[in-house]
C-alpha cells in the first residue's frame, strides 16, 4: 500500500513538473522609453510633470537644449518616493548673456529625490552668460533624502553648483566643475526672512572634482554637517574649502595651486563642531590661476582645539619656496 501511494505521488509531480517545464517563459518587463526633448519650455513641462506627482523620468542625451531663460522646477512633496530625474548625460547649453539668469533651478520640498547625468554649460566665456548651472533650494518646507549624481558645470557667471536651505541626508556624487566665476559648489544655510533656521545637514560629497573656479572649491556658509569623502581641488581661485563653521570630514582631500589654503576656516570658533581631516595633500609651484599661490593646507585661528588633523601634508615644488601645514596665528 504505501509503494502504491509512493508511484502515485511520483506520478503526479512528474506529470505536473514537465507541463510546466513545457509553458513558455512569461515576457521580460518592457524597457521605458528614452524622453526626447524639443526646446526649454518642453524639457521644463516634462520636468514639473514628474515633479507634481512623483515617478521617474529619463531624457534622449543626443540632441543638446537651449536654454535662453531659468527653467524652473517647483518640487512638491508628494509621498514617501520622490520624483527620479535621469537626465542620461543630455547636454544644457545656456544662451543668456546678462549674467542674472541661472540655468536650472529646483525649489520647494520633496523626499527622495534624484537628479542624474546632466550637463550644463553657461556661456561665461565672451560674455556674462549664466548666473548660477545649477540651483537647488528648500522652500517653505524640507529636502529629504535627496541624491545628485554626476553633475558636470561649466563657464557660469556665479557659481556652478549653488544648494541652499533645510537640505537634509542627501548624496552629492561625483560634481565635476571646471571655469565657474564664483564658487565650484556652495551650500549655503543663510537664515530665512526673521531669522528662520535653514541650514544643511548630514551631506554627504563622494568623489568631487571641484576645480578651477574663480571663488572656492567648496563653501560652506552656516552649514558644517557635511562629509567630504575624496575630494579634487585644482587651479581655484580663492581655496579649496572655505567654512567659518569646519567641515565634519573631509578626507582623502587633493589640491593643487587652489588659492592660498586648501582649507580656509579663517573665524571658526573653539565652541563649534569637531572638524577631522585625513590623508589632506596640497602641493604647489607657486603658480596661479586667478589668486594667489597655495601655501598652507590649513588656516584657521592658530592650531585650532576643535580642528583633529590626521594625517596631512604640503609638497612644494617647481620654483615654490616653501609651505606649512598650518597657516601663521594671525
Amino acid at each position: 500500500m504505501r509503494y502504491g501511494i509512493f508511484a502515485a505521488i511520483m506520478a503526479f509531480c512528474w506529470v505536473f513538473g514537465a507541463l510546466g517545464q513545457s509553458r513558455p517563459a512569461p515576457p521580460p518587463p518592457a524597457g521605458g522609453t528614452l524622453v526626447k526633448v524639443t526646446s526649454a519650455a518642453d524639457l521644463q513641462a516634462r520636468l514639473q510633470a514628474v515633479a507634481n506627482v512623483g515617478g521617474a523620468i529619463m531624457f534622449d542625451p543626443t540632441t543638446p537644449v537651449d536654454v535662453p531663460d531659468t527653467i524652473v522646477v517647483t518640487l512638491k512633496d508628494v509621498g514617501e518616493f520622490g520624483p527620479q530625474f535621469y537626465f542620461n548625460g543630455l547636454v544644457l547649453n545656456g544662451t543668456m548673456r546678462d549674467g542674472a539668469k541661472s540655468v536650472i533651478r529646483f525649489a520647494g520640498k520633496t523626499r527622495n529625490m534624484v537628479i542624474a547625468d546632466l550637463n550644463i554649460w553657461g556661456n561665461r566665456y565672451a560674455t556674462p552668460g549664466a548666473k548660477n548651472g545649477f540651483e537647488l533650494e528648500a522652500v517653505d518646507g524640507d529636502i529629504w533624502y535627496f541624491t545628485l549624481r554626476r553633475l558636470a558645470v561649466s563657464y557660469t557667471g556665479a557659481d556652478c553648483i549653488n544648494i541652499k536651505g533645510s537640505v537634509f541626508e542627501g548624496s552629492i556624487d561625483q560634481p565635476i566643475t571646471k571655469d565657474c566665476w564664483g564658487n565650484a559648489m556652495t551650500i549655503d544655510g543663510t537664515p530665512g526672512v526673521g531669522g528662520v533656521p535653514r541650514v544643511p545637514s548630514n551631506i554627504r560629497i563622494n568623489s568631487a572634482d571641484l576645480s578651477r573656479s574663480h571663488g572656492y572649491g567648496l563653501e560652506l556658509i552656516n552649514a558644517n554637517s557635511v562629509d567630504l569623502m575624496s575630494g579634487s581641488f585644482i587651479l581655484n581661485g580663492k581655496g579649496g574649502v572655505k567654512s567659518p563653521r569646519g567641515i565634519r570630514y573631509a578626507g582623502p582631500v587633493n589640491g593643487e595651486n587652489t588659492g592660498p589654503a586648501l582649507f580656509d576656516f579663517t573665524g571658526l570658533s573653539p565652541t563649534e563642531y569637531p572638524t577631522t581631516i585625513m590623508g589632506a595633500n596640497l602641493s604647489s609651484d607657486g603658480k596661479t590661476y586667478v589668486g594667489p599661490p597655495s601655501r598652507y593646507l590649513i588656516m584657521a585661528p592658530a592650531v585650532h582645539p576643535t580642528i583633529h588633523l590626521l594625517t596631512g601634508y604640503c609638497t612644494p615644488y617647481g620654483t615654490m619656496p616653501t609651505m606649512a601645514v598650518w597657516a601663521p596665528s594671525p
